[in-house]
C-alpha cells in the first residue's frame, strides 16, 4: 500500500494550536508521507499560489485545511480547481454571519470531502448545509472534540505575569463591519496583538502590549488575570480551562452569536489520534480512486 501523501495547512497563531498537535503526530507515523503548507496570513492571493505550487510538486491525495481565515480559503479554492480532497477540521462553527467569516468556513465545509465537528452542534450546521443545497452532495462528518484540548497543552510560563492585577486583552479585528469596542480600564491592561489582519488600535491605553508570544506564555498570563476580554475563539476553547465564567468578557459583534460547547468537547479526548483514525480509513477506501 503506498503512503498516504498528506498536505496540512498551517495560517496565523490562533490555529496552531490545532494543526501542531496533528502534525506531531503525522510526523512519527509511515502511513504518512507529510508536507507542511504555511500560509501567507490575511493574503487570498499568494496562499492560493503557494498551494497551487505545491499540488504540482508534491500531487498530494488529499490536504487539510483549517477554520475560516481568507488564506486557508485561498488553498481551498485552489484544491478545488486541482480536483484534489480536502479534509475540513472545524466544520460547522457558527460565527456571526454579519461577518463573512461563517461565509468562507461554510464553503470550505461543502468543498470537502471530510467534515471535522467539534461538538453535535457543529454537525448539525453542517448536515444542514448538504441538505440545503440539494445538488446531490453527502455529508460525511465526524464529531471529534477539537484540538485545543488535547494532551498537548504546554507547561505554563508565568515569566510575564506582573506582581500587580491585571485584565488580559485580546481583540482581533471584525471582518467587513465596524465593530467599535471600548474597554473600561478598571486595572492595568496587558495587551495581545492581533491577528494579522487590518488594523485594529487600543485608543487611550497606555500598558504591556506583546505583538505575540509562545502559547505557553499567554497561557500563563491568562490563568493569573483577573479578567480576560476578548472576541477571540480563545474565549470557548482555553479559558474554561483557567478561568471562571464571570472572568471571561465577550466584546464586540465577533463570535456574538456562538456559544460554548466545551463540556461536550471534553467528551472527546484524544482527539487528534481520531482524526488520523478517520484519515487512514478514508484512504483504505479510497486508494485505488485517487
Amino acid at each position: 500500500m503506498n503512503a498516504l501523501k498528506l498536505i496540512i495547512t498551517k495560517s496565523c497563531r490562533s490555529d496552531f494550536a490545532l494543526s501542531d498537535p496533528l502534525i506531531k503526530r503525522i510526523e512519527k507515523d509511515p502511513f504518512f508521507e507529510l508536507k507542511i503548507l504555511q500560509l501567507i496570513p490575511a493574503n487570498f492571493i499568494e496562499s492560493y499560489k503557494l498551494t497551487e505550487q505545491l499540488i504540482d510538486e508534491f500531487k498530494p491525495d488529499l490536504i487539510v485545511i483549517i477554520g475560516d481565515r481568507i488564506e486557508v480559503f485561498g488553498c481551498g479554492i485552489c484544491a478545488l480547481f486541482k480536483n484534489i480532497e480536502t479534509v475540513h477540521l472545524g466544520a460547522g462553527i457558527t460565527n456571526n454571519i454579519s461577518t463573512f467569516d461563517d461565509l468562507i468556513r461554510h464553503s470550505l465545509t461543502l468543498f470537502s470531502s471530510i467534515q471535522l465537528c467539534e461538538d453535535r452542534e457543529s454537525a448539525k450546521v453542517v448536515q444542514s448545509l448538504f441538505n440545503s443545497i440539494k445538488v446531490g452532495l453527502r455529508a460525511n462528518s465526524y464529531i471529534i472534540g477539537n484540538p485545543y484540548i488535547d494532551e498537548d497543552l504546554p507547561e505554563l510560563d508565568f515569566s510575564l505575569v506582573p506582581k500587580e492585577d491585571y485584565d488580559l486583552v485580546l481583540i482581533n479585528p471584525t471582518t467587513l463591519i465596524k465593530d467599535n469596542i471600548t474597554i473600561k480600564q478598571e486595572r492595568i491592561h496587558i495587551v495581545i496583538g492581533k491577528n494579522p489582519d487590518p488594523s485594529i488600535f487600543y485608543d487611550g491605553m497606555h500598558c504591556p502590549t506583546y505583538n505575540n508570544l509562545p502559547r505557553s506564555q499567554f497561557l500563563g498570563l491568562m490563568k493569573n488575570c483577573k479578567r480576560f476580554i476578548s472576541n477571540s475563539s480563545s474565549i470557548y476553547y482555553e479559558c474554561p480551562l483557567y478561568l471562571r465564567p464571570e472572568q471571561i468578557i465577550k466584546v464586540g459583534l465577533r463570535n456574538s452569536n456562538r456559544s460554548s460547547n466545551f463540556e461536550e468537547m471534553k467528551k472527546y479526548p484524544n482527539t487528534a489520534n481520531r482524526i488520523i483514525t478517520i484519515l487512514k480509513e478514508w484512504w483504505l477506501k479510497n486508494e485505488k480512486k485517487v
